[in-house]
């Protein structure tokens, strides 16, 4: 089994099931920089969530953005199997098993990868492989919770400048 697939054992044995997103304000995102995030999105763009779990976060922006595509990746089968039972309230919603590490997706202009990457073995090639994908101009959102890993978002913020 692939390195990656370890944290989905985890989550296949104990899914993050949260509240609905009507008055759930995810606080983790409630951040003048996630506020910003929000702001950047135009009309017409797909939401892509990597790394989406249960989609929480996917549901929030859909219902705040409504978008007309909402894309949830998931290496879990468990965790994507109850994204799709929940739904997002896009339009169309499509929902891949896949990891941040061999991305099946190429052309994100708008993507959420919130609290994911330090949980893969390899957070440099997460980074690299979420950078390949996003287009010139495009925007994402990447958050990490273990504090030894901010160094990684600076690197993965260097990287997109070169």
């Amino acid at each position: 089994m692939a390195l990656q697939y370890k944290a989905s054992e985890h989550y296949d044995a104990a899914p993050q099931i949260f509240p609905e997103i009507k008055g759930d304000k995810l606080s983790s995102l409630e951040c003048r920089t996630f506020r910003k995030f929000i702001t950047l999105y135009s009309t017409g763009m797909h939401i892509v969530d990597l790394g989406c779990g249960t989609g929480r976060v996917s549901r929030y922006l859909s219902y705040i953005l409504q978008p007309s595509l909402c894309i949830a990746l998931e290496s879990s089968i468990k965790e994507l199997i109850l994204t799709r039972e929940l739904g997002s309230g896009a339009a169309k919603n499509f929902h891949i098993r896949g990891d941040v590490l061999h991305l099946p997706l190429k052309r994100i202009k708008y993507c959420v990868c919130h609290g994911v990457i330090h949980h893969t073995p390899d957070p440099d090639l997460a980074i690299k492989e979420i950078a390949s994908a996003i287009v010139s101009g495009g925007f994402i959102y990447l958050t990490v919770y273990s504090k030894s890993r901010y160094s990684f978002l600076y690197a993965f913020l260097r990287y997109l400048e070169n």
